[in-house]
């Protein structure tokens, strides 16, 4: 159960410090420099990979970057796109304005050149400023249109490399226009590209009301599973909470689906520990992970598929319950 498989990630993000809109600065005493949260990140027993965001590059040069990894014996997990900036507030692929789509389409091929020669497998496209705010704000044909010419540009200039959307229902944008697995989905058939897949974000999947283990099972069925973000969350909003510490069995079932469709990608903890010590917060994501794993392990699910053929949910509960 993923135990040869699991590999762990972290967001950078997770150990440099987090802020809110209340505090922006953060609870934190200082932000930690990218060296700093990587050695703290290559010193977490279980993390082997870090994410970035791709301002990382705007921060260090690409070299010093590949030898700070080799040091801390960790891998580039995967670089996340960093569309939503100012100069985007209205939209990056979609923006109306032409040239601020041109300047975001650069962008995004200098970042999926540097991801390349960094090493890393994935470049998610988490398109935060792309949708809408209001009712009649934006034209939705047009407005998909541009979206689907810019992932399909972009994913062409670098077909050597997974290009994996996130889907997010909202915030910044109250709609994000990829806001679902389903659209996710959708937007990966109509560009038609074999290296854009998705991302599933367990919290976002609890966010868009959606079964996580139902939408791992979705996207990997048509091929399209590039990248995992594990955590938890209230299922109101993106809380980017420690993985199972609030819906412990909705956990369980997305990790198992992860092994049932043979997933043998990163598992990245994508967490923001705002009043809890960082290093610890990771920590907790690895222990909390493997446990859950070990609980997998001691369920019989030959037993469990017996009775969900009949949809007996008495007895598929008192086979769950027991290994707790």
């Amino acid at each position: 159960m993923l135990e040869n498989t699991k590999k762990y990630s972290i967001g950078l993000w997770a150990l440099r410090g987090t802020a809110d809109r209340f505090v922006p600065g953060g609870y934190e005493s200082k932000e930690l420099e990218i060296k700093k949260a990587i050695e703290v990140a290559g010193d977490i027993v279980g993390i082997q990979g870090v994410d970035f965001v791709s301002d990382v590059f705007d921060e260090m040069d690409l070299g010093e970057l590949e030898n700070i990894l080799a040091e801390n014996d960790l891998q580039p997990a995967g670089v996340n796109f960093h569309s939503w900036r100012r100069q985007w507030s209205l939209g990056s692929l979609t923006n109306p304005e032409v040239k601020k789509r041109k300047s975001a389409i650069k962008y995004g091929k200098e970042v999926l050149d540097k991801a390349e020669k960094l090493g890393c497998e994935e470049v998610t496209f988490w398109l935060g400023t792309d949708g809408f705010d209001y009712p009649f704000q934006i034209d939705y044909e047009q407005h998909w249109g541009l979206l689907l010419d810019g992932i399909t540009e972009l994913a062409r200039y670098k077909k050597e490399l997974d290009i994996g959307l996130e889907y997010k229902l909202k915030e910044p944008r109250k709609h994000q226009t990829i806001g679902t697995a389903i659209k996710a989905l959708y937007a990966t058939k109509k560009v038609n590209i074999e290296n854009v897949g998705v991302v599933v974000d367990f919290g976002h999947a609890l966010m868009s009301k959606e079964n996580a283990a139902e939408s791992i099972s979705l996207v990997a069925g048509e091929g399209k599973l590039t990248g995992v973000h594990f955590n938890d969350a209230y299922r109101e909003w993106d809380d980017d909470l420690v993985p199972g510490s609030v819906n412990l069995w909705d956990s369980l079932e997305f990790l198992y689906y992860l092994d049932k469709v043979s997933y043998e990608g990163w598992i990245s903890f994508d967490i923001f520990p705002f009043r809890m010590q960082n290093r610890r917060a990771v920590e907790t994501c690895v222990k909390n992970t493997d446990k859950m794993i070990e609980i997998l392990e001691r369920i019989d699910f030959n037993t469990i598929k017996q009775h969900q053929d009949n949809m007996d949910i008495a007895e598929i509960q008192k086979d769950l319950l027991a290994v707790l």
